[in-house]
């Protein structure tokens, strides 16, 4: 009966009920048993029960615009380049726009990246770098920051953008590098957008760099990573 009853569950749930009926009249002929139905208590039909929703989250897409720093030198896999932890460690897709010697000004100035950036429609920009600023103006620094962006905003335009103070190596920085964070910080302000100060994480110990002196190992990458979390924190 139990076989029996699995089978009539199956073939005749959701049916209406002259199609129950036949399906009754014609097994209570192959039987010889009569046939009595109730129609006061109707056929329950089957209802599949609703599937839970799927919830499907859209990647955070962070474009980290910045020098040799950002591009990763010193590290010896970019997976280890500050960037890449940070967005690993905050779930981010990251669009990685660092060039060696580039700046606000210098070299193949940041302003430049903007189609790059476009096309990666990050959801957050982060701008870091003024290092190899040092040698121009600070006030023409500070310019080209705001230059950069009302650019991003005018075609990144739901993109949030964060600014980081300029690093220096193990080295006690520089007037000259204090001058050009000031003016990137007052660019800033004057946009309304927000300004992370990180301190300077490669300060005081040699180790902090490759042999060149320079750029971050990948422990000091790690330090400034872990700088840059605790100020979006």
């Amino acid at each position: 009966m139990g076989r029996g009853n699995s089978w009539w569950t199956r073939e005749t749930a959701g049916a209406p009920h002259w199609m129950v009926i036949v399906v009754l009249a014609l097994a209570a002929a192959v039987v010889g048993v009569p046939l009595t139905v109730n129609l006061s208590q109707p056929v329950e039909a089957y209802s599949p029960k609703p599937r839970p929703s799927q919830t499907i989250s859209t990647p955070h897409v962070v474009a980290f615009v910045g020098d040799s720093y950002t591009h990763g030198e010193g590290s010896t896999s970019r997976l280890l380049r500050w960037s890449s932890l940070v967005a690993d460690d905050r779930g981010w897709v990251e669009a990685n726009l660092g060039v060696g010697g580039s700046g606000y000004v210098n070299g193949d100035a940041y302003v430049n990246r903007l189609d790059a950036l476009v096309l990666a429609h990050p959801d957050t920009v982060i701008v870091s770098g003024g290092r190899n600023d040092i040698w121009h103006d600070p006030e023409t620094v500070g310019a080209a920051a705001s230059d950069l962006i009302a650019a991003v905003r005018e075609r990144a335009t739901s993109a949030e953008i964060l600014i980081l103070n300029p690093w220096w190596d193990d080295d006690v920085a520089p007037d000259t590098l204090l001058a050009v964070a000031d003016q990137i910080r007052a660019a800033a302000a004057r946009a309304g957008v927000t300004y992370l100060e990180t301190g300077q994480p490669l300060l005081g110990n040699p180790a902090t760099v490759i042999e060149d002196g320079v750029h971050p190992s990948d422990a000091r990458h790690r330090a400034i990573a872990d700088a840059v979390l605790a100020a979006l924190r």
